[in-house]
């Protein structure tokens, strides 16, 4: 199987599924980003299926179990152009419900996804450099730019010294002014 990505082999043996298997093979073909933030009982009831079906389906194509399968497909769709930040997604025919759905579960992924590929020690020595940093530098461009000036806003009303900017430049001489133990 680490030849052959899993989207790819559903596609492949999608003739071989029985009905219900390939039930479920169209929705996960057609809602790979959507599957690592579900439940075995919210892909059976969108698929039409049963939750036994699911599991079933996930040995049939080898990755053991539904859990698996998440990880698989999370995997995957990280590394693909397609990915969760992908607003194409979205359609102009959609109601206002599929769009909310879709955006929650974009939301919910990116979270999942976040937990999934977090490094344990990386995280808790960044939290240690937060916890003794006597000044913040943040930096952000475009779409990154409201993110880091809510950031500044939230240290500074913690009672920390944080610095924004979209500006390269200026960034670069807050660095050359910043001391061991700063935070960028």
């Amino acid at each position: 199987m680490n030849d052959l990505r899993i989207l790819s082999k559903i596609k492949n043996d999608y003739d071989r599924f029985t009905g219900v298997e390939q039930k479920v093979a169209s929705y996960i073909l057609d809602h790979p980003d959507f599957i690592p933030t579900m439940t075995t009982k919210e892909l059976a009831k969108q698929a039409g299926a049963s939750e036994a079906s699911i599991v079933r389906f996930c040995k049939t194509i080898g990755v053991g179990s539904f859990k698996m399968l998440k990880v698989v497909l999370a995997k995957e769709n990280s590394e693909s152009e397609h990915t969760i930040n992908d607003f194409s997604l979205l359609q102009s025919k959609d109601t206002p419900h599929s769009l909310f759905q879709k955006v929650t579960y974009l939301n919910k992924s990116a979270l999942e996804l976040s937990v999934n590929t977090l490094d344990k020690k990386d995280f808790e020595r960044s939290i240690e450099a937060f916890l003794h940093a006597d000044k913040f530098a943040i930096y952000g461009v475009g779409g990154s730019y409201p993110p880091v000036m809510d950031a500044q806003y939230k240290l500074i009303k913690l009672g920390y010294h944080a610095i924004a900017s979209a500006d390269f430049h200026y960034m670069v001489s807050v660095l050359s002014m910043m001391k061991p133990g700063d935070v960028f």
